[in-house]
């Protein structure tokens, strides 16, 4: 099972670019979630981030409500997609946007305290988080 998890997270942008041995320990944390049915598991502004969740099969949709609860900007995630990061870094852990994950989705978590450690430990780690929410801000 470790190995089919490493394997994940070596296509998984932007854990493919950490050495395998960090891939390997990181594994470790990982807690493994499916979901039953489709289920709001994030709402912007709302909930707090407990880590990154990484698709391992299935989808999010994430998108943003408007103030008469509309979806805005509705986008589809499958794997390999990393969610979270973003919000956890410059949103003090707040969800920047909502997201469903769809029926029989499995992801993976890290918990936020070894996704700090990441960020921390690893510059080009950190700057695919801040340089991708530049490109989506701007």
């Amino acid at each position: 099972m470790e190995e089919k998890i490493i394997s994940l997270l070596k296509i998984t942008e932007p854990f493919h670019l950490l050495p395998e041995m960090v891939l390997v320990e990181i594994s470790e944390y990982l807690t493994k979630t499916e979901f039953a049915k489709d289920t709001l598991i994030y709402r912007q502004d709302v909930t707090e981030m407990t880590g990154v969740s990484i698709i391992a099969s299935g989808e999010y949709e994430t998108f943003f409500f408007d103030a008469s609860e509309n979806k805005r900007a509705v986008t589809k995630h499958h794997k390999p997609y990393c969610f979270g990061g973003i919000s956890i870094i410059l949103n003090r852990v707040r969800a920047l946007k909502s997201a469903i994950a769809k029926k029989g989705t499995v992801v993976y978590t890290l918990p936020r305290k070894e996704f700090y450690e990441l960020c921390n430990a690893y510059e080009d780690f950190f700057h695919y988080f801040t340089s991708d929410f530049g490109k989506n801000v701007g």
